[in-house]
């Protein structure tokens, strides 16, 4: 059951350059240095990586994408998990399943997630961990 939460207000987002194809409720981390000074990103491939967000949007090689970084952001599930469940990357690149302590953690799922690609609101964590 979705939630009611009309429209999500973006506390924080930032415009980064995408290094490869981003989807929309993508959790990204920052990718190497680029020549060309810009921030770039990439879709966060483990539980390991530092989280850096959510992408808003879709985007290609090399296009801005906006990433939220605070609040409240849908995210892609990789299967199913319950709200309250902590959530960190799964081995589906960017998205998020129920973390294990060892995990990096993204956020906090406020929906359940009943199966694959499912789109969840979950209130993110800032730097991979719970906040004081």
């Amino acid at each position: 059951m979705a939630l009611n939460l009309g429209t999500i207000q973006h506390i924080l987002d930032v415009a980064f350059v995408a290094d490869g194809a981003i989807f929309q409720g993508a959790v990204v981390t920052l990718s190497s240095p680029s020549s060309d000074n810009n921030a770039r990103v990439i879709v966060a491939a483990s539980s390991s990586v530092t989280p850096l967000g959510v992408a808003l949007v879709d985007a290609a090689d090399g296009e801005v994408v906006r990433v939220q970084m605070l609040g409240l952001a849908y995210v892609v599930a990789s299967g199913p998990f319950s709200a309250g469940d902590n959530l960190a990357i799964a081995a589906a690149s960017g998205k998020v399943d129920t973390a294990s302590s060892a995990d990096q953690l993204v956020g906090v799922a406020l929906e359940a997630a009943t199966a694959l690609n499912d789109l969840v609101v979950c209130k993110l964590y800032c730097n991979g961990s719970v906040e004081p």
